[in-house]
């Protein structure tokens, strides 16, 4: 039971009071009736006896005679609420205010704080008595003659029985008292309680529900304590970018299939003409054979974008490599997508050094990153349309670097989306009419390009085309 929360927090609150009562109780009890109740009785008893002195100032044959001492006591009788003993200076019972002492007039009375008014010292104690077999507040005081000598001793004895009915309403009030502290601190504790799982209950509930490829679950409510609004928010974070993420799942597994579909037409085409007779005619059939090779260059980078897709979102992608020449890896990337731009009418156009230039590279991820570049130029470019591809070499200080650069005469892009165009499915809105691609390219040359210490970076203004620009450090 103490495993859940709410349980833990009623306990919480309920148990320092319980721990503190147990405490306190007899402690409060102990001071009422030491420091309040047996004071006032040792003040009452003191007035008592100053009440006895003063009547016997001027007999004090009253010390040392027992008829004296009796007269005395009859006297004060009225007026006692205690018992009252004359004694000599030797300790000696003269007289009682209780009549059941009668029998031990003339003897000793051997008693703590009697001994202690017999050397001149007033004495109390709280004690029982053998005799009167009950708890008792015992009061001496020492009566002393003008020369300050001893000559006789009062003692006041009082039943505690009595103080003690007098506290039964003082402790019935302090337990009532600890009882509405003890349960105001359990409603304390439950609505504290309650106003804490209550909300981790609809945050468990939402993560129920939230079940793996279903983002139907409802936002939680941001309030309550600061700690809760927290993990509140944080679910309803979480909560968008999973259905964020599922948008794009959907809209990538759509462009997955319209692009699959696109280049598998085509070379099933290509093959059924082939089968209808096209074999025979030598020209008509290189130039299929062309179409279906330059298809499958397509799926390829396709499949290439799609694994190290699924490569980068869980951990940087292996770079491995080796020293290769740039200058004739992009020509014969560029010669793989000839048929496919001689086919649009786009003019291809080369800027290339004279000498070959080597980079320490992986020769496997840059040529993917050219296929994308290249891709990229091909979509967006209009038939008549022109793509230049330069290559350069750029010293800063100590540090080279090996500049490609791709332009083309599309529609171009504007400012606030140059950034965004490197996101992973974004497609820009202007162009929504181009139905090829996946929006997954430049992303993945993005991150390649990094992966080897290199940029990928654009310039571009609405209508006059763009040009990606690579820096990779030889």
């Amino acid at each position: 039971m103490l495993h859940k929360l709410q349980t833990q927090l009623v306990v919480s609150h309920a148990l320092p009071l319980i721990v503190l009562s147990i405490i306190l109780y007899p402690v409060i009890l102990y001071l009422l009736e030491t420091r309040y109740s047996i004071d006032n009785l040792r003040y009452e008893m003191e007035q008592q006896g100053n009440l006895i002195l003063e009547l016997g100032k001027n007999d004090v044959t009253g010390w040392n005679d027992l008829k004296s001492a009796e007269r005395m006591i009859d006297r004060v009788r009225p007026y006692l609420r205690s018992r009252v003993m004359i004694l000599d200076k030797d300790g000696v019972l003269l007289a009682s205010s209780l009549p059941s002492d009668d029998n031990r007039k003339g003897k000793v009375i051997h008693a703590g704080v009697v001994l202690d008014a017999m050397e001149g010292h007033t004495a109390w104690d709280v004690d029982y008595n053998s005799f009167m077999q009950a708890r008792i507040v015992d009061v001496a005081r020492p009566i002393s003659d003008p020369a300050g000598g001893v000559i006789g001793v009062l003692r006041f004895s009082h039943d505690v029985t009595e103080i003690e009915q007098s506290i039964i309403p003082l402790r019935t009030t302090v337990i009532i008292a600890f009882g509405i502290g003890l349960a105001t601190a359990l409603a304390v504790g439950l609505f504290f309680a309650q106003s804490l799982s209550l909300p981790l209950q609809r945050l468990k509930a939402a993560v129920t529900a939230l079940a793996p490829g279903s983002v139907q679950a409802s936002p939680l409510p941001e309030h309550g304590p600061d700690e809760v609004r927290t993990i509140a928010t944080s679910y309803n974070q979480l909560l968008r970018h999973l259905r964020k993420m599922e948008a794009e799942r959907r809209q990538l597994l759509a462009n997955i299939v319209h692009e699959l579909g696109t280049p598998l037409g085509a070379v099933k085409a290509a093959t059924q003409a082939l089968q209808r007779g096209a074999i025979n005619d030598l020209q008509f059939a290189q130039d299929l054979v062309v179409g279906i090779n330059s298809q499958i260059d397509q799926l390829s980078l396709l499949v290439d974008d799609l694994s190290l897709l699924g490569e980068t979102e869980i951990r940087e992608p292996v770079i491995r490599r080796e020293w290769i020449d740039l200058k004739a890896l992009v020509v014969v990337k560029c010669s793989a997508y000839q048929p496919l731009i001689a086919d649009k009418r786009i003019t291809l156009i080369y800027h290339l050094p004279d000498e070959p230039l080597s980079i320490y590279a992986d020769e496997i991820r840059v040529a993917q990153i050219l296929a994308n570049l290249i891709q990229n130029a091909f979509k967006y470019t209009p038939s008549n349309g022109q793509i230049d591809i330069s290559v350069e070499k750029d010293n800063q200080g100590t540090k080279s670097f090996a500049v490609l650069r791709v332009k083309d005469t599309g529609p171009g892009i504007a400012a606030d989306e140059q950034e965004a165009i490197f996101q992973i499915q974004y497609r820009s809105p202007r162009q929504r009419h181009i139905k090829q691609g996946m929006g997954i390219g430049l992303a993945v040359a993005h991150r390649l390009s990094e992966a080897h210490g290199g940029t990928l970076a654009v310039t571009s203004e609405l209508g006059a085309g763009a040009t990606f620009t690579l820096r990779l450090p030889i």
